[in-house]
C-alpha cells in the first residue's frame, strides 16, 4: 500500500517536470551525433548517387547534412566546372568524372560506420565502403571529417582511404580547391594570350 501511494506521488510530483516515474525515452539520447550524421550521409549517397561535381538538384537531398562552407565549395567548383567546359575550344571531358563522395569511381553499395573520433566540436569518422555489383567487389575506408556548429554536426570535409592505381588521393576539399585553381589558371591564360594578340 504505501509503495502504490509512492508510487502515484512520484508520478504527481513528474507531471510538474520535477522528476520521472519510468524510464528515459529512447529519444532523449544524442540522436544527432557524429555517427548519426555519418550514417544519414551514406544512406542518402546510396538512395542518391551522381557522378562527378553536382548539380543544384542533385545536391539538394545532402544540404541538411553538409556544412554551409562545404556547399559553398562544391558551388565555386561546379560553377568553374561548367566554365571550363564552356569555353574549351574543342570537346573536353568533365574536371571530376566518377563518385565524388567516395574513392572508387564507380561508387558505393554498402557502407559501415566504424567509429567516430571527437575532440571539442571536431569528430572524424572511420568508415568502410563496399562496391559490389556484378560479380566485384572492392572494399575499402575512407575518413569524414565533421564539425559541430549552430546546426549541429554537419560534414566538413572527406579524406580519401582508396589504396589502388588512380584512386583520388588526399581530401575532397583538395580536390575540389584544384578544379576551381585550375580554372583560374586556364582563364589567366586566356586573358594573357588576348592581351598578347591585341592590336
Amino acid at each position: 500500500m504505501l509503495r502504490a501511494r509512492l508510487s502515484k506521488l512520484c508520478c504527481v510530483i513528474g507531471l510538474f517536470g520535477l522528476t520521472a516515474c519510468s524510464e528515459p525515452h529512447p529519444s532523449s539520447g544524442p540522436s544527432n551525433g557524429p555517427e548519426q550524421v555519418a550514417n544519414r550521409f551514406y544512406r542518402i549517397l546510396l538512395a542518391e548517387p551522381f557522378g562527378g561535381l553536382p548539380t543544384q538538384e542533385q545536391l539538394r537531398p545532402y544540404r541538411a547534412v553538409l556544412h554551409q562552407e562545404l556547399i559553398r565549395r562544391l558551388e565555386e567548383a561546379y560553377a568553374a566546372e561548367q566554365h571550363y567546359l564552356a569555353t574549351a575550344n574543342e570537346a573536353v571531358p568533365p574536371l571530376v568524372e566518377g563518385s565524388l563522395f567516395g574513392s572508387l569511381f564507380e561508387g558505393v553499395t554498402d557502407f559501415q560506420v566504424e567509429r567516430c573520433q571527437n575532440a571539442r566540436r571536431t569528430s572524424r569518422c572511420l568508415v568502410t565502403l563496399i562496391y559490389d555489383k556484378q560479380g566485384e567487389r572492392v572494399e575499402w575506408q575512407d575518413e569524414l571529417h565533421l564539425r559541430q556548429g549552430r546546426l549541429g554536426w554537419q560534414i566538413s570535409n572527406l579524406t580519401y582511404g582508396g589504396k589502388w592505381d588512380f584512386a583520388p588521393s588526399g581530401t575532397l576539399q583538395q580536390r575540389l580547391d584544384a578544379v576551381i585553381a585550375q580554372n583560374q589558371i586556364i582563364e589567366q591564360g586566356t586573358v594573357s594570350h588576348a592581351s598578347s594578340t591585341a592590336p
